[in-house]
């Protein structure tokens, strides 16, 4: 196995993706060789750094299930609604663990702030998908 650094890794993905357009994790790896930490640290930094600083946003689609380098804008936006809903769903879950665990333990300081603050980012979200 060859250890490269994470934006070594990330370029190497960027280029697969570029060169073939929409992909299955399963395929870039395949195509790359790349390894499955490989894979998903190169991804991490390409989603953290590498997008923004080459100007073109990585999309996720999960009804194909495949990634791709996108310049078309109804793209992007599918891609943030759903991430949108998807931060819904985790907030409104751990609201409700939050709740659950000042019932089952007692409030503290600290609870009453996090619940405090997953209730107001929740509701933001809630704010993007109406």
């Amino acid at each position: 196995m060859t250890r490269r650094p994470r934006d070594e890794t990330a370029q190497i993905i960027w280029d697969d993706l570029a060169k073939h357009g929409e992909s299955s994790t399963w395929a870039i790896r395949r195509r790359t060789g790349l390894t499955h930490m490989q894979y998903w640290y190169g991804l991490g930094y390409l989603k953290d750094v590498l997008q923004t600083a080459n100007g073109q946003p990585l999309v996720y689609s999960p009804r194909r299930g495949v990634y791709s380098i996108t310049a078309n804008a109804a793209d992007g936006e599918a891609y943030i609604e759903w991430r949108c809903r998807s931060m819904h769903t985790q907030l409104s879950r751990q609201e409700k663990n939050l709740e659950a665990q000042i019932a089952a333990y007692g409030t503290s300081k600290s609870l009453r702030i996090e619940l405090a603050a997953v209730k107001s980012a929740r509701q933001i979200i809630e704010s993007l998908l109406v």
